[in-house]
C-alpha cells in the first residue's frame, strides 16, 4: 500500500496511530488522579478531534475513488452497448466455431 496507494497509507498509519494514542490517554485518564485527569482530558480531546478529521479524510478519499470507479464502469457500459452487434458476434462465434464451407 506504502508505494501503490501514498495518500491512502499516509492517512491509514496516522489513523492507527491516533488511534493508539487515545487508547493510551484514555488508560492514564482512568489512572490518573483528580488534579490531573483535566488535563489528560483535554489532550485526549484533542487528540479524538484530530483523529475525527483524519477519519474524515479517509472517507473523502474513499468516496472519491469510488466515483471514479463508477465513472469507469459507466464509460465501458457506454462502450459496450455502442458495440453490441460486435460483440454478440465474437461471442457467438466463440461458442459455435468459426463457420467455413470446407467440409471433408
Amino acid at each position: 500500500m506504502k508505494i501503490h496507494d501514498p495518500d491512502l497509507f499516509k492517512l491509514v498509519t496516522v489513523d492507527m496511530e491516533l488511534e493508539r494514542q487515545s487508547h493510551d490517554a484514555a488508560h492514564r485518564y482512568r489512572d490518573a488522579s483528580k488534579d490531573e485527569r483535566a488535563e489528560i482530558k483535554a489532550k485526549l480531546a484533542e487528540i479524538v478531534n484530530e483523529h475525527f478529521g483524519v477519519r474524515q479524510k479517509l472517507r473523502s478519499l474513499e468516496v472519491k475513488r469510488l466515483e471514479e470507479n463508477l465513472k469507469e464502469l459507466r464509460e465501458k457500459i457506454e462502450q459496450r452497448a455502442k458495440n453490441q452487434k460486435s460483440l454478440v458476434e465474437k461471442r457467438l462465434t466463440e461458442l459455435l466455431g468459426p463457420e467455413d464451407d470446407e467440409h471433408f
